[in-house]
């Protein structure tokens, strides 16, 4: 039994080595895929971040104006339930 457990352990062994080789293998055409693709594109250049927007206090009171004027409409629209008192 000591015989046939050493021989598949050392059929482990091949086997662990194979996968090491292949998996250098793998890396190693990986590395050239990377190297090639940088290669090939350009530089991007750095953006600016962008600005934040201002608005005028003209513009803003606008909006303003504006979205009072959608929710009277709004709160026109739906009439408040009477209360009856029990």
């Amino acid at each position: 039994m000591a015989k046939k457990l050493k021989k598949f352990v050392e059929q482990l062994e091949q086997r662990i080595t194979a996968i090491e080789l292949a998996m250098r293998s793998l890396r190693a055409v990986d590395a050239r895929e990377q190297e090639a693709s940088a290669a090939e594109k350009p530089a991007a250049p750095a953006k600016t971040p962008a600005r934040k927007r201002a608005l005028s206090a003209e513009a803003r009171e606008r909006i303003a104006a504006a979205q009072r004027k959608r929710w009277a409409a709004k709160r026109k629209a739906v009439k408040k339930p009477v209360r009856r008192r029990v």
